[in-house]
């Protein structure tokens, strides 16, 4: 059957394969559809966690997504991301290392009470790792995904590391009208952003995140 489903679209294979490790730094990576890549919508994205250049092409058919040129570091776990508000966000790990880390992390939205959970976009939003211990200006983001109904998530395969952990919370209020909400986690409780979340081969629960109120709108 299909890997993936969302929006009528179906990814029935993938290389290299969900959960593949050894891959090769030099590989070329593929996303079959069951129909053409719909890159005529305007929120199609693909991409990876850590960001790496590619280039991206198509089979002849059109529905093979071709992602090449990839410079891929040793040792190292990758996330392939694609996204579009029609089926949502399909996420693709692999490691060019022997195995996956065994760290993991895990928690939740605490989002308001006051804010009902249908008008959360929960195709739009998402929650996400950052690398706390690099000296970029820029944040290097490690790995996404998106969160459960109520909040929940889990990142499996977490390298040792520092790690910040953020989310976007986008709120659809009709009449093409959205709000973000950011959040982070505040592990001490002193209401500032960020505490960092470090992982040495182990999994670290109760990662809940604090949902900043939005700014006031014009």
């Amino acid at each position: 059957g299909p890997i993936f489903v969302g929006g009528g679209l179906e990814i029935t294979s993938t290389f290299p394969d969900f959960g593949e490790t050894g891959v090769s730094t030099t590989t070329v990576v593929e996303v079959t559809f069951n129909e053409q890549v719909p890159f005529n919508e305007d929120d199609f994205d693909v991409g990876f966690f850590p960001e790496i250049d590619f280039e991206l092409g198509l089979s002849r058919d059109g529905r093979t997504m071709v992602l090449a040129d990839l410079q891929l570091a040793e040792d190292t776990v990758y996330n392939l991301f694609v996204s579009s508000e029609r089926f949502g966000l399909f996420i693709l790990p692999f490691t060019t290392g022997d195995e996956f880390p065994s760290g993991a992390i895990a928690g939740h939205i605490d989002v308001p009470p006051d804010v009902p959970r249908d008008v959360i976009a929960l195709e739009e939003s998402g929650v996400f790792l950052v690398d706390a211990t690099g000296d970029n200006e820029e944040d290097e983001f490690v790995a996404g995904m998106p969160f459960g109904q109520d909040g929940e998530f889990r990142f499996e395969n977490v390298p040792d590391g520092e790690y910040f952990v953020f989310a976007f919370i986008v709120l659809e209020l009709g009449d093409g009208e959205q709000i973000e909400l950011d959040a982070f986690y505040d592990g001490d409780g002193d209401g500032e952003c960020c505490d960092r979340v470090v992982i040495a081969g182990n999994i670290v629960f109760d990662v809940n995140l604090t949902v900043l109120p939005p700014s006031p709108l014009e």
